[in-house]
């Protein structure tokens, strides 16, 4: 059974068929588009270029890069978290929900990808031994009935030939 947010993430699973093709701009181009430009600077700055890359690391690992301390980070500070007392900032949760959501529906991408491959490649081997097994049981049946026909016919040959010699002296009497 499905867990409730696996449900809805296969439900919703949006993503376009070829995403595992897209790299650097394209990439960045359609994060932007579908989650929001807070998420495409986060990835371009992160340098994870492709849904490839998406699917081996976390969220945790991604938003790690908000705990440092620089100019360039404080950028996307502003973008992806709040400030909280103190000068320090806290990840916004729609930030991390995204993140996770799209990880998880790359994940569930890919195994409908690899799903669809198995099924196309035992499918292709399923189609090429019914040939294969075809030619052979046409063969045999081949086989089968040529000999059973050549008994039949020879048998039928003997069976009236003698009929004919048995009614031979049967007719003489007649006569």
């Amino acid at each position: 059974m499905l867990a409730p947010t696996q449900k809805l993430t296969e439900k919703k699973n949006i993503l376009p068929e070829d995403i595992f093709s897209y790299n650097n701009d394209l990439f960045y181009e359609y994060i932007k588009q579908a989650y929001g430009n807070d998420i495409a600077e986060l990835f371009s700055f992160q340098a994870i270029r492709n849904a490839g890359l998406l699917l081996d690391t976390s969220c945790e690992d991604i938003l790690l890069v908000l705990q440092q301390e620089s100019n360039d980070i404080d950028a996307l500070k502003k973008m992806c978290c709040f400030e909280v007392a103190g000068n320090k900032y806290q990840v916004k949760l729609g930030v991390k929900l995204t993140i996770n959501n799209l990880i998880q529906s790359l994940k569930l991408k890919q195994e409908q990808k690899q799903n669809k491959k198995r099924k196309r490649c035992s499918n292709q081997g399923l189609s090429s031994n019914m040939n294969s097994v075809t030619p052979i049981n046409q063969a045999q049946t081949q086989d089968t009935v040529t000999p059973l026909e050549s008994t039949l016919s020879s048998s039928l040959t003997t069976n009236t030939s003698s009929i004919q010699s048995t009614s031979t002296p049967m007719q003489r009497k007649l006569d």
